[in-house]
């Protein structure tokens, strides 16, 4: 048995000293006048995260997560790399299987439009907002961070996404209004003003709310206590939580 156990040992060790070291040739790769800049090439960005995605099945079954992928069928045409996207997608993907709820969501998203976006959405604890720029930095790790990562992860997907010019933000998840006005603004150049309007107004209602579903906990927080960011005038602003609220009847119901 202790031989075993000490086989074992060295199996995890292995394999952490070679994805370290994996990690840190991504991360040569991905700086600023690296050669593989060169090499950018058009391609599809829909097909390739449903690649990475699918190899992550097994894995996400294993632990009990449930992984989905979100995207329109069209093609997303960029230009860069695909060994480097690809690397970005599977480090956001080990960090939402590791530090996510367990048996928790994750999904998997492609945005085209006018700026193609990625994003890998979790329904975990997150990260403290004192921690997101730290993050970023090369082997820092979230004190009381489960499991024994090496702190390159995000470092490696800042600068993959920095050597493609885009950048990368660490978000809590919007309510379904801000989702869709996201979605509609990224459909255009320039946006000025956005302005949505979000009401209820079933027959019977059965909460305080008077909506004829039930909100998430995290849902009722996003849309009704903190404040928004919302474009007016082409600036970003932060509007207080119920600002503009309004009440209406319609056929005697209110």
């Amino acid at each position: 048995p202790q031989d075993g156990e000490a086989l074992e040992h060295m199996r995890r060790s292995v394999t952490r000293l070679t994805r370290l070291s994996n990690q840190l040739l991504t991360l040569a790769r991905a700086e600023p006048g690296a050669e593989s800049q060169t090499r950018f090439e058009v391609l599809d960005l829909h097909a390739l995260a449903f690649e990475v995605g699918a190899a992550y099945v097994p894995r996400a079954l294993q632990q009990g997560a449930d992984l989905g992928f979100s995207a329109e069928e069209a093609p997303v045409r960029v230009k860069g790399d695909a060994l480097l996207l690809g690397e970005l997608l599977r480090n956001l993907l080990d960090n939402a299987l590791a530090y996510g709820r367990k048996h928790g969501r994750i999904t998997l998203g492609v945005e085209g439009g006018a700026r193609p976006a990625l994003t890998v959405e979790d329904d975990g604890p997150g990260i403290p907002e004192a921690e997101r720029e730290s993050v970023f930095a090369r082997l820092h790790r979230v004190p009381g961070s489960p499991g024994a990562g090496s702190g390159l992860g995000l470092a490696i997907v800042r600068e993959i996404a920095r050597a493609h010019g885009a950048e990368v933000a660490l978000e809590t998840p919007p309510g379904f209004i801000g989702i869709v006005a996201h979605h509609l603004a990224r459909q255009f150049d320039e946006v000025r003003d956005v302005q949505m309007r979000v009401g209820a107004l079933p027959a019977f209602p059965t909460n305080k709310l008077k909506y004829n579903l039930t909100w998430s906990v995290d849902g009722l927080v996003n849309e009704y206590c903190h404040p928004c960011e919302a474009i007016h005038g082409g600036e970003l602003i932060s509007a207080l939580p119920l600002a503009g609220l309004e009440h209406f009847s319609l056929d005697g119901t209110e």
